[in-house]
């Protein structure tokens, strides 16, 4: 299940990656773009692994 910040992101960006790129590919470039905000500590999760509730860090 996509938390509802990873669909906003997900929506926002997914027109905006070149058309060459397959769904997979633009699933994993959303996914690493994530990953880099949760390293760079823009957001964080406040669920579990299962079911994750990321949030924007203030």
């Amino acid at each position: 299940m996509v938390h509802r910040l990873a669909k906003v992101i997900n929506d926002l960006l997914w027109n905006k990656l070149p058309d060459w790129m397959s769904d997979k590919q633009k699933m994993y470039k959303i996914g690493n773009l994530m990953g880099e905000l949760c390293r760079n500590q823009l957001i964080v999760n406040k669920g579990s692994m299962a079911t994750p509730q990321w949030v924007l860090v203030k």
